[in-house]
């Protein structure tokens, strides 16, 4: 659909070119027709008439019912630079426009309406809004590619089935109902406001602007509603879109609702499109946008905003895509693909809600909450079905892709929370995901629900910046920090990457919280840090494995005079590799020294240590002030007497085994020998020892002998020398009556026999 409109636009103006050359500047090219379904109460276009002071076009007649206006056209577009008013007549509440041809419509210039009435527009076959084209609009406005309009009384006021409305009341319509395969909307439109700025197409505050259709576009296009609703609906198949009306004064009038369809389309921002819906500085109104479809990309530097510098009630920014957002970067000025709902008023800020199967944000992209203001920021809510990848950073690796919440330096409101439900959260290449207070104002907590892994791995290109999930406090901040809170089934952190909490001004960080199945750290960190606050905890309860390789860290340190902080690990197994120097630490610079607490099944590879060393150490020291606690809770172990080390060097046992069969050439394949040893350890038998009945497994191994302390209570004990009898080399053994072997020094006169025992495949054995 959209090859098509590409294609049609430029014959439309082509025309709209030629009739201007034959009837000068002031030409009106007529290119709305009104169609016959109404009968005598068909609408009627009156050209060059005086509206609101300039020249222009006004649509009179249409049906009226109750107080609604029904209008009927076969063809309606509008050229470039052409004014097209719908008149209101007086108790008339919504003009409701359908076109019953097979073309879409053209928007180019100026579409508005004489009064307050909402305007829905339907044309199944495709809208285009093109760079001049704008709403003039003191309503609402819908413009949709639905079949037909529904109403309470079964009527379908339908584009495919055109029928005049019947002769008897009818309320506000309830539904859009779409047929099989709707047409796209297009828009393009980049018009400016009285004071210079970029608005596009753009409604009243407290009203809603509306494009529902199939496929829906914004190519530089800009919407705008400030104050009120903006909504993006890209549906497919037969079903009907909710239109849900409110009637109180300070609510939004129109709202949409999704309910009776089953499949979606796609909705796409590029070329720096933008949907708009700050606060209105008049009603204090905080606007909102909804987005559904089944994916939702925004890429090229397009952005959705929202920013609250008033008092009102907070927005919010919703999108729900079935299948995939996508939010995409890569802008080499830096100025890449966002979702951005601020607050500097002294009302809360807005939301972000993203419902979706998958969500990526990628190459310097971001989805941000910030407030500078005196009440609290929005959040960061993404409910995703199977994952969220958060990847790579700009061109020029200063700013990382991700999801962030702060509270900036001039605010005293608190920061708000990013909250992530998903089957798999990714990050990487230098992506983050942040909550941060610079102000008085406390930090939002990152709360992370992902059941079956979180991965978080590498660094920015130039290896300045760690991947990472993050809740900090500035230098300059004098509020607590967020804590980050963790629940999944494997967490991995590697290359560099982090997981953290922390505060570099004077107020206290957050908890560190961990509940997971399995913790990989492989060059790794999980850090807690203070630098003049207290409690810098980490909490890690991990039912099965921690596992950490090549310099990985678990942190909970303190610069000048902050305290170490706790770090409380409950897992089965706690596992290190001893010269790969991985650490846990608690340690402090001026304060006390931080609290180890480990409860394990096992635990390898690490030692515990008063200073770091080049091993993998457990420490919590402090290097001016009292050193910290180390405790260690394992079944059976004593920890002064050292943690268990793991070999490096694995034994193969079947170099234990004595070979002497037959091999390789030596036999055939069904000739060639086996030895199977079962068993729980120690050295088999030699295969050239005569098999016995009698024999028994023997385990080999050494046993440390109790230490027996002698007591000052002991008395002496005379020690008698005697002469101990001679010990000879046994020669022999003999059988006594009863079985019973005995070695003796001197062997008894025996008659040589052969043996009994007739090896298979086996030559003589040789010594």
């Amino acid at each position: 659909m959209l090859k098509f409109f590409r294609e049609f636009l430029p014959f439309k103006l082509a025309v709209s070119a030629c009739c201007c050359l034959i009837f000068g500047n002031n030409c009106v090219v007529a290119e709305i027709t009104a169609d016959s379904t109404l009968g005598s109460e068909s609408s009627i276009l009156i050209p060059g008439v005086d509206v609101k002071g300039e020249i222009g076009n006004r649509i009179d007649g249409g049906a009226v019912r109750g107080a609604n206006l029904f209008h009927s056209f076969s063809e309606f577009s509008i050229d470039d630079g052409q004014r097209v008013y719908f008149d209101n007549p007086t108790g008339i509440e919504n003009i409701l426009t359908r076109v019953t041809g097979n073309n879409p419509s053209n928007i180019l210039g100026t579409l508005g309406v004489l009064g307050n009435a909402n305007l829905f527009f339907i044309n199944p076959n495709g809208i285009v809004f093109g760079k001049n084209a704008r709403l003039d609009v003191a309503g609402s406005f819908v413009g949709s590619t639905a079949d037909s309009l529904r109403f309470d009384n079964n009527f379908a006021f339908s584009a495919n089935n055109p029928q005049s409305p019947p002769l008897l009341t009818i309320n506000v319509p309830l539904g859009l109902q779409f047929a099989a395969n709707p047409g796209s909307i297009l828009n393009q439109s980049t018009v400016r406001d009285s004071n210079g700025e970029i608005v596009g197409l753009q409604v009243r505050s407290q009203k809603t602007l509306a494009l529902v259709g199939g496929d829906i576009f914004l190519q530089q296009g800009r919407i705008k509603a400030d104050g009120g609703q903006i909504e993006l609906g890209s549906v497919f198949g037969n079903g009907v879109v909710g239109l849900n009306w409110s009637f109180a004064s300070d609510a939004i009038p129109l709202t949409l609702s999704y309910e009776g369809i089953e499949n979606y389309r796609d909705i796409q921002l590029s070329g720096r499109a933008e949907i708009i819906a700050n606060s209105d500085s008049i009603s204090q109104s905080i606007g909102s946008v909804h987005l559904q479809g089944r994916r939702v990309t925004l890429s090229e530097e397009s952005g959705i905003f929202n920013r609250n510098t008033g008092s009102g009630k907070p927005g919010s920014v919703i999108v729900n895509a079935s299948n995939l957002v996508e939010l995409l970067g890569g802008s080499p000025i830096n100025e890449d693909s966002l979702i951005n709902v601020s607050n500097s008023g002294s009302g809360e800020g807005s939301s972000v809600i993203i419902n979706t199967s998958r969500l990526i944000v990628r190459d310097g992209a971001y989805i941000a909450a910030t407030t500078a203001g005196a009440s609290k920021g929005g959040s960061l809510i993404v409910n995703a079905l199977e994952s969220v990848e958060l990847i790579g950073t700009t061109l020029d690796s200063q700013f990382g892709s991700g999801l962030f919440a702060q509270s900036r330096q001039d605010a005293t409101g608190d920061g708000g929370t990013i909250t992530v439900n998903t089957k798999r959260l990714i990050v990487g290449d230098g992506a983050q995901m942040s909550t941060a207070t610079f102000s008085t104002g406390q930090g939002g907590n990152i709360v992370i629900k992902a059941s079956e892994s979180v991965k978080v791995s590498g660094m920015t290109p130039d290896g300045q910046n760690s991947s990472a999930l993050t809740a900090r406090s500035g230098r300059v901040a004098r509020g607590k920090a967020g804590s980050l809170l963790i629940e999944t089934g494997q967490l991995l952190i590697q290359d560099g990457a982090k997981i953290s909490v922390s505060s570099l001004g004077s107020g206290d960080p957050g908890d560190l919280k961990v509940k997971a199945g399995n913790l990989f750290l492989d060059r790794g960190t999980v850090e807690a840090f203070t630098s003049s606050g207290q409690n810098a905890n980490i909490q890690l309860q991990v039912s099965d494995l921690i596992l950490m390789r090549n310099h990985s860290v678990i942190n909970a340190q303190a610069s000048n005079n902050g305290d170490g902080g706790n770090i409380n690990i409950h897992t089965n197994f706690l596992v290190a590799v001893s010269n790969e120097n991985s650490d846990i630490i608690a340690n402090a610079f001026e304060g006390s020294g931080g609290r180890i607490n480990i409860t394990a099944q096992g635990i390898f590879g690490l030692q515990l240590s008063e200073t770091l060393t080049s091993l993998s150490d457990i420490n919590a020291s402090s290097e001016l002030g009292i050193n910290g606690v180390v405790e260690i809770n394992t079944p059976d172990v004593n920890p002064s007497n050292g943690l268990v080390n793991l070999p490096t060097n694995i034994v193969d046992a079947s170099r234990l085994i004595a070979q002497t069969c037959r091999t390789g050439g030596e036999a055939t394949a069904n000739e060639q020998s086996e030895f199977i040893v079962t068993g729980r350890g120690g050295l088999p038998p030699n295969p050239i020892e005569p098999l016995s009945s009698d024999v028994i497994w023997q385990d080999l191994q050494t046993h440390t002998l109790p230490n027996e302390k002698v007591t000052g209570s002991q008395k002496e004990v005379n020690l008698i020398s005697e002469t101990p009898s001679a010990i000879a080399e046994a020669q022999g053994w003999v059988t006594n009556a009863d079985g019973t072997i005995t070695l003796v020094a001197q062997a008894p006169t025996t008659t040589p026999h052969n043996s009994s025992l007739t090896p298979v495949s086996c030559p003589v054995a040789q010594n």
